[in-house]
């Protein structure tokens, strides 16, 4: 024996070079994946929780008691306002508007 390494050593360590590789790739991706789930769950939670809003808007917006219409419409107004209305959310606002004040109920 020569002290060289043998072709089938040369493989074997190649093979689990490559694993290694393989594997930390993997998890890399797993975590980039994890990330973007939890972020997306996130942005899910929120725009829930932006209807269920919008729904006790229209309720008490188009309520027949001045005092929760009132409510709501103050409601309309600060969730208009928040960062992650975008133009639809400020349309539907508008569209609620324009409802009250020709005193119709959508």
């Amino acid at each position: 024996m020569d002290g060289g390494w043998t072709a089938q050593a040369i493989a074997t360590f190649a093979a689990a070079v490559m694993s290694a590789i393989v594997a930390a790739a993997a998890v890399v991706a797993s975590v980039l994946v994890g990330q973007e789930t939890r972020r997306q769950l996130a942005v899910d939670r929120r725009r829930d929780r932006w209807w269920e809003q919008w729904s006790w808007i229209a309720e008490h917006a188009f309520s027949k008691h001045p005092g929760e219409q009132q409510a709501g419409v103050v409601m309309l107004e600060t969730l208009t306002e928040l960062a992650w209305s975008d133009g639809d959310d400020v349309r539907i606002a508008v569209a609620i508007q324009v409802e009250r004040m020709k005193g119709e109920a959508p």
